[in-house]
This record gives C-alpha cells, structure tokens and sequence, in this order.
C-alpha cells in the first residue's frame, strides 16, 4: 500500500494572519473600539451625527438531526475555470474517474485554513484540519423563517439589520464534533436536474454544536426576538444537505440553553483545534 501526500491551495492548516477588515468587525479588539468610537463621533458642521449602537449576543446550538455538508466543490470550480480558460475543441476529453479520498475532503468546509490531505489507498486517506460551516447558511435560515412567519416581511430589509460572525472566523464556525464517534464519511446516490443520478461524498456529524455571535440593532430587534427566530430556524428550516427547506430531516438544531447568552462562550468552549478526520467512506446512504 502507498502513501501520497496532496498538498492544497492555503496556509496547510496554519492560523492565518488577522486582516485588519477582520480586527475592526471583530467586537473587543483595539481596532473595533476605535472605530466605532470614530464612527459615533461625526461632526457635520455644527451638528453631531450619531451611529447606532449595535447589540450582541452569544448564542451555541446543539444538533437535532445529523448534518451534513456539501459546499460546491473546489475541484468542480477548477475545472470549469479550465474550460473557460481554454480554446475549444471537437474532440471530447475522457472523463476523469471519481476520487472518493480527494471528494470527501472537499465536500468538508475548510473554513480555518485548509489541510494537507494524506491518501494512503484507492479510497483511504485522512486530513488533520478543522471543519466549519459558513454562518451565512444560519443567517439564511433565520431569514426564510421569519419571511415565512411574516410575509409582509421583505427579505432585503431583514438581511441589513441582522449581522453574524465567527468567534474565531469572521464568516466560519468550527463544528463541534468527536472525530472518532461522531463522524461518518457517506455516499449517496443524488438526482440531478436534468434527470441523471450522480455519486456524492460527503462528512456526516452527529452530535454536533456550532457557536458563533449575532450583531443586531436594539431599535429594529429585540434579544427575546433573536433567540425566538433561531430556535424556530432550527426546527423549520435547518442548515446543509436535505434539510427541511429541501423536504428532508437533516440539519435540525435547537439553541443550548445553558451557553447561549455568556458572554465568556469563547472561553467556556475553548478555541477549535484540529482533529484527524478519516476521509474513507464509512456509510452508504439509502
């Protein structure tokens, strides 16, 4: 059996160097209190013109059902940039097989740097990294909830006064999950648009938790309005494959009622370290 080492596009798994965009989003930085303060202290003339002064709140969510992620893949962005990017031809090119190792691991959300992945068989391999999920997924299900509870409601208004980052990631969170008990690599058989039916690799968690911060304005919303739109998101909508927005069961979740609204969460869950995380297929989808 041979081993071969993939290198991949990033900083291998390194903690890249905090933009300064970043540090000005990111609440309790030097460079957020200045400007913010900055911001509040406009001066037009003889008039001060003041900001709103947005609120926060901590929220952790546990897992209902299982989760399971599926981003557009980096390889299928590749490829389709080197059709773009080359001349035509009348000649069809042979298709390339499947790479169950290289497709599970794209099929994990790399948000915090991405791995080196390590194939020591046709369809074995692992990766040390740290899996997250985009919070913009989260903040699109509170958003089709409270729409569909509110028609009257406009998405785009709702989608100015509500804000959500990463404690880590200014747009990721880390899953929180047991790379031994709580992981399985499936495969499932997918139905396409066009009728066709395609083999899918992807990471299934369960038990799994995702902690992240909510920014919102105090004039617009209330904290007992936040925590009601994100229980209900969980439970009407869901994040990732098959949730229940897409007829399914996956991706349910419910707010920690113990964490939720510390403002020490960060440190009473600890920063995200990386796991090994078995990249073979373990489970075969129904």
């Amino acid at each position: 059996m041979t081993t071969k080492t993939l290198k991949k596009p990033g900083n291998n798994g390194k903690d890249a160097v905090a933009s300064v965009h970043d540090k000005i989003m990111t609440p309790g930085t030097k460079e957020h209190a200045a400007f913010t303060e900055k911001q509040r202290q406009v001066r037009i003339g003889i008039i001060n013109v003041k900001s709103p002064r947005p609120q926060y709140l901590n929220v952790r969510a546990g897992g209902v059902t299982e989760l399971v992620s599926h981003p557009f893949s980096r390889k299928a962005m590749i490829q389709m940039e080197e059709i773009q990017m080359r001349e035509k031809t009348k000649v069809k090119e042979a298709r390339k097989p499947k790479n169950p190792v290289e497709e599970m691991f794209w099929a994990f959300h790399w948000g915090m740097g991405i791995p080196k992945m390590v194939q020591t068989g046709e369809k074995t391999g692992y990766c040390v990294g740290i899996p997250t999920f985009k919070l913009t997924a989260i903040k699109s299900a509170i958003i089709d909830t409270l729409k569909m509870q509110q028609p009257e409601l406009y998405k785009k208004d709702l989608q100015r006064i509500l804000f959500l980052r990463g404690f880590e990631d200014l747009h990721h969170a880390p899953i929180e999950f047991n790379a031994k008990t709580g992981l399985n690599g499936r495969l499932d058989y997918a139905k396409l648009a066009n009728g066709s039916h395609d083999i899918r690799y992807r990471p299934e968690f369960f038990p799994w938790a995702i902690s992240f911060q909510v920014e919102y304005m105090p004039e617009y919303w209330s904290e007992q309005t936040i925590l009601n739109a994100i229980q209900n998101a969980g439970y009407l909508n869901g994040i990732g494959e098959w949730r229940m927005e897409r007829g399914g069961a996956w991706g349910r979740f419910a707010i920690d009622p113990k964490l939720t609204g510390k403002k020490d969460l960060l440190a009473r869950i600890g920063k995200a370290k990386p796991q090994r995380i078995n990249l073979a297929v373990t489970k075969i989808g129904e």
